[in-house]
């Protein structure tokens, strides 16, 4: 059984960012070779420089969007063996897989909740484990699937 990760609104955050370093990219030539902004140099030197600051936030939210793109892999469970971006690992070896809820206080008044994340946790032993969030994948089919491979019957 495959589960896809949900990447929809990431992929509109990556080529944001593309378009983005583009655009600053060529905005800060342009300026700097004086093809636009007239001829007042303090002003094409500031119009470079915060193009520049532009292009660099737009290249590094391409990139480490990429990053995560590229790292949100299927889950697939099959024939024993759980496959993910992380690695291919044995149903078997599974020590522990449960369903945690994170929830963030306010930073003013901590008693207050502002919200909460639900994260599928899944170990191997006391040394390795993997976290799969709710936002992207279906914890409760990936966490059914896997209790049913491993042949535990159990809510």
């Amino acid at each position: 059984m495959t589960f896809y990760p949900d990447n929809s609104g990431d992929w509109f955050t990556f080529f944001l960012g593309l378009t983005g370093a583009l655009l600053g990219s060529y905005l800060t030539y342009a300026l700097v070779k004086g093809r636009i902004g007239g001829t007042d140099v303090n002003r094409r030197n500031l119009g470079a420089m915060l193009s520049f600051f532009v292009a660099m936030i737009g290249l590094g939210t391409a990139l480490f969007t990429g990053w995560f793109l590229y790292r949100m892999q299927p889950v697939t469970i099959e024939a024993g063996r759980l496959d993910t971006g992380f690695g291919r690992y044995e149903i078997a070896n599974v020590s522990d897989a449960r369903i945690v809820t994170d929830t963030r206080r306010s930073f003013v008044n901590p008693n207050i909740t502002t919200g909460s994340d639900r994260i599928l946790v899944i170990e191997f032993g006391a040394s390795e484990s993997i976290a799969f969030p709710s936002e992207k994948y279906d914890v409760e089919g990936i966490l059914q699937a896997l209790r049913r491979e491993k042949g535990v019957d159990r809510e």
